[in-house]
């Protein structure tokens, strides 16, 4: 009867866990309006010509942000050039 008993014990203490993925395609995520990209300074003149040019419209060159799965990294292409970014919260002063 004791071994029963301690069976019972231990049986009732174990936890279910259920797995669980991170899906941010389905959570509603809420970003600024506003961000601030650091180019190098071999590309940030290139970066400028194509925003002001409105070249992104007519160019073959292409920008494109592709985000990791965290939302706080991920890569950035532009042309031929490949580069990885990361986000970071700047301060700021609500009024």
């Amino acid at each position: 009867m004791i071994e029963a008993n301690n069976a019972a014990a231990t049986t009732s203490q174990r936890i279910q866990t259920k797995r669980v993925e991170n899906d941010f395609s389905s959570t509603n995520l809420e970003w600024e309006n506003h961000l601030i990209i650091r180019f190098p300074p071999e590309i940030a003149n290139k970066v400028k010509d194509y925003l002001d040019e409105d070249a992104h419209h007519i160019s073959q060159t292409k920008m494109n942000i592709n985000f990791n799965q965290n939302l706080r990294s991920g890569t950035l292409n532009f042309g031929k050039y490949e580069m990885d970014f990361s986000l970071y919260d700047l301060p700021c002063i609500s009024e």
